[in-house]
């Protein structure tokens, strides 16, 4: 009676124990992923990385052809608007 008990006991703790590392294993997995999916993000057709060497970032963009371009300007030199400020981004429409 008492190997029974001390068996089921055992029993529980263990599908305790599995359920709970499964769980563990599938939120890591999901933040894994979607970290993977910021760092990787994708626009259009290219893939792009942004890697830092110290202070000098390192823009890397794969094209559907499987050409890779590499940017080596600073953030603030690559991001910056290529319009001046009286030049607006918006049309006129008449129909």
């Amino acid at each position: 009676m008492l190997k029974s008990i001390l068996l089921l006991i055992i029993i529980i703790v263990v599908a305790i124990l599995m359920v709970a590392g499964f769980t563990v294993a599938k939120l890591l997995y999901k933040i894994k992923s979607t970290v993977d999916a910021m760092r990787g993000k994708t626009s259009g057709n290219a893939q792009q990385q942004q890697r830092y060497y110290g202070q000098q970032a390192r823009r890397q963009t794969t094209t559907k052809t499987g050409e890779t371009i590499i940017d080596m300007r600073n953030p603030e030199q690559a991001d910056r608007k290529i319009f001046r400020a009286d030049e607006g981004e918006y049309v006129d429409f008449k129909e």
